[in-house]
């Protein structure tokens, strides 16, 4: 380690422990409140959406007695009335942690968080199944700041929701978590087993795009500076000819299609617009739209490159196409991906041209089989009732007796 990242994990230790001064004095002079329960999501740069949108869905239904607080970047973001918005700021975000009975995230907490006995964190993180390493999977490729972070955050984690063999042992290998999991499924993925039938019409109207037409969900995924220290955000036009692609799935299908897309909330978070510089018909940007699991119950196909959304697609057999024209490089800075991308169910093509013979070639039944056989594999649990399970779990933390002890903390 040179001595740049010596110089910056000192002020980022630094940060942490003024952040943990912060959380002691809200600590001090707040009692926790029975029924308060604080969300987050992507960093406080997601708005309403994954695991902890559904969660709070379910838990407003069932017990409107909670007082339910989101963390958000950016208070402009829409939120239904019974959710109420804090900003995320350091001082806004130690009083909402240091007040709740439950926090619920699917992303890390930020470095020097600080949790008080008598309170609970559940951990739903943002994917399940995945292609790209994690944690300490990632090898040489993790920078030690990051392995400071994860360790203090799993530090704090009550418990962490699973949905898979697979991901309970990705998470206890990689994720530098020792505690208790739990399978249950993927709450964000509720909607796809129920909500469908009502969501296309709804989503097809909100963008002005016909009944009739069939949309394909188009949702590369996170790129720039993932693998260093310093993270940026870019929009890099896609290489991809999104007109020639719609073509061959209206003449596959004899249906007209609508191209949909989907960038990963934290490139989105940064843009008003997805500079779509070609004048191609029937593309929609939908980035800035609040759940990304709405648009995927409303899609007919998913197109995407490395994200998890395909996996979570997979649950309902929804087609999945995979293309990545820079597989070489980007295992190359990833140090490995989870699976070969050329032997799963999900058709992959690294050209334009392997793309569209994939889409032409498409066989649904043969599809069909091959995904069934790699759900077994992986021994998921996934049947559209994963929120009413974690309601449970947050149930009984609610309902437990406990005594506080001056403010005083856990970890």
């Amino acid at each position: 380690m040179n001595w740049k990242d010596t110089l910056y994990i000192a002020y980022r230790c630094g940060k942490a422990e003024f952040s943990r001064v912060v959380f002691r004095i809200e600590a001090l002079l707040h009692s926790i409140q029975p029924g308060k329960v604080v969300f987050c999501s992507t960093e406080g740069m997601g708005g309403y959406g994954d695991n902890p949108k559904a969660i709070a869905e379910k838990l407003h239904a069932d017990h409107p007695e909670y007082e339910l607080v989101w963390l958000v970047n950016d208070m402009r973001k829409t939120f239904p009335p019974y959710i109420r918005k804090a900003p995320n700021t350091l001082w806004s975000r130690a009083y909402e942690y240091a007040t709740a009975r439950v926090w619920v995230d699917c992303h890390r907490k930020p470095f020097g968080t600080r949790k008080r006995a008598g309170q609970h964190y559940l951990q739903t993180f943002h994917c399940d199944i995945c292609f790209k390493p994690l944690g300490a999977d990632r090898g040489g490729k993790m920078p030690r700041i990051a392995e400071m972070v994860s360790e203090a955050d799993s530090a704090l984690i009550d418990l962490w929701l699973t949905s898979s063999k697979w991901n309970e042992d990705m998470v206890r290998r990689a994720m530098y978590y020792h505690g208790p999991v739990e399978r249950v499924g993927s709450p964000r993925c509720d909607i796809l087993f129920h909500g469908r039938a009502s969501l296309s019409p709804r989503i097809r109207e909100h963008f002005g795009i016909p009944q009739d037409a069939q949309i394909l969900l188009f949702a590369p995924t996170f790129r720039a500076g993932s693998q260093t220290r310093h993270r940026t955000v870019e929009a890099e036009q896609v290489a991809l000819d999104f007109q020639q692609v719609l073509d061959a799935l209206e003449a596959r299908t004899g249906h007209p299609w609508y191209l949909m897309l989907r960038l990963h909330p934290q490139v989105a978070a940064h843009m008003e617009k997805y500079p779509l510089a070609q004048n191609v018909r029937h593309v929609v940007d939908a980035s800035q739209y609040g759940d990304a699991y709405e648009l995927l119950a409303a899609a007919d196909a998913l197109l995407t490159d490395y994200s998890s959304l395909a996996f979570d697609a997979s649950f309902v057999h929804l087609p999945v196409f995979l293309y990545a024209d820079d597989l070489a490089a980007y295992q190359a800075d990833r140090n490995k991906l989870y699976f070969d991308m050329y032997h799963l169910p999900f058709p992959f093509a690294e050209t334009q041209q392997a793309l569209l013979e994939n889409i032409q070639s498409f066989d649904k039944a043969a599809y069909d089989a091959a995904l069934d056989a790699f759900l077994r594999t992986m021994d998921t649990r996934e049947d559209g009732h994963a929120c009413e399970r974690a309601e449970r779990i947050i149930e009984a933390w609610m309902t437990e007796t406990f005594v506080l002890q001056g403010g005083a903390d856990s970890v």
